[in-house]
């Protein structure tokens, strides 16, 4: 496994491959601009903004930033990834054309969450799960162009609600 911790910003330029679980914490903001792998869980958590520019691969994958969630690659897991922005009460998430989250196997699942005090989600990728997609925003809007696909899926709004133009809900 591998653990490790900043009291500042974190940025992970090379390739990370681990095998077992990967804890990552930052006081500070997270820029992950290169490929990371596990075959246990990834846990990436950043006190300022988290940007994810490059393919992250595990078996459960959880991004927490108390600001802003970023994800411009693609983010694969067999079991559950978990999104999390506005820890501190405010912080959205954005799914960029270019990003995507997608669980892999019977039972999977992926969870979006955004702050208590404000916080929109705006997808513009693709969602994918085999049982399970929940997006919350819990005093934003939920809007985009992007494609969500699952089994169940469970959207939740406190403002707008939008699947956009383009948009595909499967």
């Amino acid at each position: 496994g591998l653990a490790l911790s900043s009291v500042g910003d974190m940025q992970l330029d090379g390739t990370v491959d681990v095998t077992g679980d990967t804890a990552l914490s930052a006081t500070g903001a997270m820029e992950v601009n290169a490929k990371l792998t596990g075959s246990g869980e990834i846990d990436l958590f950043a006190t300022d903004n988290m940007i994810v520019d490059a393919d992250v691969t595990a078996a459960t994958v959880v991004l927490s930033s108390e600001d802003d969630l970023l994800v411009r690659s693609q983010v694969m897991a067999s079991d559950l990834i978990e999104l999390s922005a506005g820890e501190d009460g405010t912080g959205g998430i954005e799914i960029t054309a270019m990003g995507s989250l997608e669980t892999t196997a019977i039972g999977s699942g992926v969870s979006l969450t955004t702050g208590a005090d404000g916080g929109d989600v705006l997808l513009n990728g693709s969602i994918t799960a085999l049982n399970q997609v929940a997006v919350t925003s819990a005093a934003g809007s939920v809007n985009g162009d992007g494609t969500l696909s699952s089994g169940a899926l469970s959207v939740t709004a406190a403002g707008d609600l939008a699947d956009g133009a383009s948009g595909s809900v499967t």
